[in-house]
């Protein structure tokens, strides 16, 4: 346990997390520690500094214009730490140690062991350590510590993070190779009017989910109430119902290009307007940039550039896009 001027450097990252995720509970499960355990280590800075940093109400916690400032500090003092780690790395004069990278469902397919096999030859000495996840928990993911970057797909711009757009990506309605009489004239159609969202029995993913927010704004723009007949969140069951015919989804190429391609699935990419989705890394702004990380990103836009030689995400563009 670090200690310093009487304070203990758990609480203060105990206190970090509680802050982040405005949620006792939210933030006992990400640390894997007791919520009881978690109210002591905050009530004992409390204690310490002689005023509230946070307020608690039934939805949660509040943090205060004093836990603000704290929060403040602490990410100071998180990002001194990283940079006195990287530095010391770097006397060894080769890079060792670990990063933890987070991909959503739709892409770790694809890119999970690309990225291992190249970031392996390119720092052999560096362990890589995958997590899967959706594209909003990969995000709190590296809001909270627990991955040093992330790919998601429609990333959320921040003071907090840096957001690099590698990819744009078409949505497409996906449905069943043989469509039932009542859907038979989409057999006709190379591509899928926006305006047409409501005709079909739909299979989304719950909200907030990014499809799901894709698909209501547009549905909103065209005036459209949607037809919502299941709501389903894993990647493999949301497929395993299209082909079933229980209805039909939406989806970017790359998370079904295998289906499509044994015509298990067929996709139609949608226009009026265009459903596009940015594809992008996002790291710390407070993480010192390390070559590890560095390297990692490279070895990502590499793989990323190679897309347009596969049939893999399609119709996709790529493109160095400055961060954002």
């Amino acid at each position: 346990m670090v200690k310093t001027l009487g304070m203990d450097f758990e609480d203060l990252h105990t206190f970090s997390v509680v802050a982040r995720l405005k949620s006792f509970s939210r933030a006992a499960e990400n640390l894997c520690v007791a919520q009881s355990a978690l109210s002591r280590r905050v009530q004992r800075l409390e204690y310490q500094f002689g005023i509230a940093l946070l307020e608690r109400h039934s939805r949660g916690v509040r943090v205060t214009d004093a836990g603000n400032f704290l929060l403040t500090k602490i990410e100071w003092l998180e990002g001194e730490v990283d940079k006195i780690h990287y530095e010391m790395t770097t006397l060894k004069n080769s890079l060792s140690g670990e990063l933890r990278l987070a991909l959503p469902h739709g892409v770790i397919q694809f890119f999970a062991s690309r990225i291992i096999e190249r970031y392996r030859d390119r720092c052999p000495n560096m362990k890589l350590r995958i997590l899967e996840g959706k594209s909003s928990s990969n995000q709190e993911a590296v809001l909270d510590g627990t991955v040093d970057a992330a790919m998601v797909y429609d990333p959320a711009c921040g003071a907090e993070v840096t957001v690099l757009p590698i990819l744009f990506e078409r949505r497409l309605i996906i449905g069943p190779i043989e469509p039932s009489d009542e859907f038979a004239w989409l057999k006709q159609l190379e591509s899928f009017p926006a305006a047409w969202l409501s005709k079909l029995p739909l299979i989304l993913p719950a909200a907030p989910h990014h499809i799901r927010q894709a698909v209501e704004t547009a549905a909103r723009k065209c005036g459209l109430t949607l037809n919502i007949v299941l709501e389903i969140d894993g990647l493999s069951a949301l497929r395993a119902m299209v082909k079933d015919g229980l209805g039909y989804t939406v989806l970017p190429y790359g998370p079904v290009h295998q289906d499509v391609e044994a015509r298990a699935l067929t996709g139609l990419p949608i226009i009026d307007p265009i459903l596009e989705c940015t594809v992008g890394i996002i790291y710390r702004n407070n993480r010192q940039e390390s070559r590890a990380l560095g390297e990692l990103v490279k070895v990502i836009k590499e793989i990323v550039e190679g897309l347009g030689q596969t049939p893999y995400w399609r119709p996709a563009f790529t493109g160095n896009a400055e961060p954002l």
